[in-house]
């Protein structure tokens, strides 16, 4: 084959590394962890406000019609945004350091 002649063109196609898919991943999965934890956390405040006005609007104190576990509820909805935020800290601070590092 001459230099002249034209070589035939091979494509080579190019694919992400398996580092960058899982923080690719990852980055999805935390997405939709902090989409389900926080629609837990509004969708529960939502039922705690207006069953405590429920309760606070009638005659009297009424703790019949308060949620059944209202403080364990209470508990594990701010228990979950607080580690949800903590969760969220630690992989952002993890991803910057490990981002500055020299391969």
């Amino acid at each position: 084959m001459s230099a002249t002649e034209a070589r035939p063109e091979t494509r080579r196609t190019q694919s992400l590394p398996l580092g960058t898919i899982a923080t690719i991943l990852g980055a999805i999965a935390l997405l939709l962890l902090n989409t389900a934890l926080i629609a837990f956390y509004f969708f529960w405040n939502i039922a705690d406000a207006a069953t405590i006005n429920g309760v606070e609007s009638g005659a009297g104190y009424d703790p019949s019609s308060m949620l059944p576990n209202a403080h364990l509820m209470w508990i594990a909805a701010n228990a979950s945004l607080l580690f949800l935020i903590a969760t969220d800290v630690c992989v952002t601070v993890w991803y910057f350091t490990n981002r500055r590092k020299p391969v």
